[in-house]
């Protein structure tokens, strides 16, 4: 007998999203699937990633798993969308944010009856057969990790925050700058002996040096870290 659950997703490597397509939780018809009885030998042959456990067509085939693996948190996959119409329909919304579910169909080898009455069914042996991208999983934490998007780590947090306050300081002489150099470059009345014009009265070497020191202050704060 054929069974399906789901879960979901988070990005890796580009082109790739991992999702998180099982784990051990209670789901909604109230089983739970022991993890370390997975077997993942057949689908590793075949990974194929369908839409909503459709099995009628190729063209229901959205894309491949490039990956698949028991993790401590549970069976993950990373995803590669096929170059399909509908694999980049399932790829784009994904992208958006509208599509963050995942569901494993599986052969159940194994089973454990609950205790008492209401306990949940455990699944100890399984044979995956594919994965599916769907709209509502019966795992609810079946859901996207990562997606094409950097991961934003601590360490990518850091670097955003020093460009910001690099360029903020940038500004900040480029403002200084402009306001002590608009008195030098303001015209000065002059005269032709023929009749009176305005004219820019340059400073000469001391705009130019000023200008050079500003331009290496402002390539020595873009360097540093």
């Amino acid at each position: 007998m054929l069974h399906i659950k789901a879960d979901y997703l988070q990005a890796g490597e580009a082109g790739t999203y991992t999702f998180r397509a099982s784990t051990a939780a209670v789901d909604r018809q109230n089983e739970v699937i022991d993890q370390q009885g997975w077997d993942l030998g057949a689908y590793k042959a075949n990974p194929v990633i369908l839409d909503s456990h459709r099995y009628g067509s190729i063209d229901d085939i959205l894309g491949k798993a490039s990956r698949v693996e028991v993790m401590p948190e549970g069976l993950e996959i990373d995803v590669q969308f096929a170059p399909t119409a509908k694999g980049q329909m399932a790829q784009q919304l994904v992208e958006d944010g509208m599509l963050r579910t995942v569901s494993v169909g599986f052969r159940s080898k194994g089973r454990r009856p609950g205790q008492r009455s209401g306990e949940p069914m455990t699944h100890t042996a399984m044979e995956l057969l594919e994965v599916s991208m769907v709209a509502i999983p019966a795992n609810r934490e079946a859901v996207r990790l990562r997606g094409v998007e950097d991961e934003v780590t601590d360490e990518t947090k850091g670097r955003r925050k020093s460009t910001a306050d690099k360029l903020r300081g940038i500004m900040a002489m480029m403002q200084a700058l402009v306001e002590e150099l608009e008195p030098m470059l303001e015209p000065e009345m002059e005269t032709d002996g023929m009749h009176d014009m305005m004219k820019p009265k340059p400073k000469g070497l001391e705009v130019d040096d000023k200008i050079a020191a500003a331009l290496a202050a402002f390539a020595k704060e873009a360097t540093n870290g």
